[in-house]
Parts: C-alpha cells; sequence; structure tokens
C-alpha cells in the first residue's frame, strides 16, 4: 500500500466505504480491497447533497429593534447593488 508518490497527490481514492473501525484504525474498501489505515492518515470528507432545498427561499435579513428602540441591519455582504 506505501507507494511513492508525487508531490500534492492523495494517497487514497476519495471517498472510500468504511468497512470497520476501531479507536486507532480504520478498515476500508478501496477497489475491492480490505485495507487497513491509521487514522493519523485519514481526512473527513463532506458531501453535499445535489438537492437543492426549495421550500427555503433565501429571505434577505430583516429589521431588528435594540433593547433601546432603535432598528438596526445586519451587514449583507455581496449582496447586488440596485442598479440606477
Amino acid at each position: 500500500m506505501f507507494v511513492v508518490r508525487r508531490p500534492l497527490e492523495p494517497p487514497y481514492p476519495s471517498p472510500c466505504k468504511i468497512m470497520k473501525r476501531t479507536p486507532k484504525v480504520f478498515t476500508l474498501e478501496i477497489d475491492g480491497k480490505q485495507h487497513t489505515v491509521s487514522i493519523d492518515c485519514l481526512k473527513p470528507t463532506h458531501l453535499f447533497s445535489d438537492v437543492i432545498n426549495k421550500e427555503t427561499p433565501s429571505i434577505l435579513p430583516s429589521d431588528v429593534v435594540t433593547l433601546f428602540g432603535r432598528r438596526s441591519r445586519p451587514v449583507v455582504r455581496f449582496r447586488s447593488l440596485p442598479s440606477s
């Protein structure tokens, strides 16, 4: 499993199926074979769903009233400016 790799080349294809997990070692299925890998060599994978939740519309933040009765609006970055 230890192979000389080029710089910045990932050590494993990602993501892999986890077959067994212990506190210090993971058993992964890579290319149909089981490999035992230390947790020090692994990085977490964050998978994003392709489905966008269309039920929740994107709403700009509304005015907030402070304890003293003042209205304040949160800063919205990267909002398009109205064209004149």
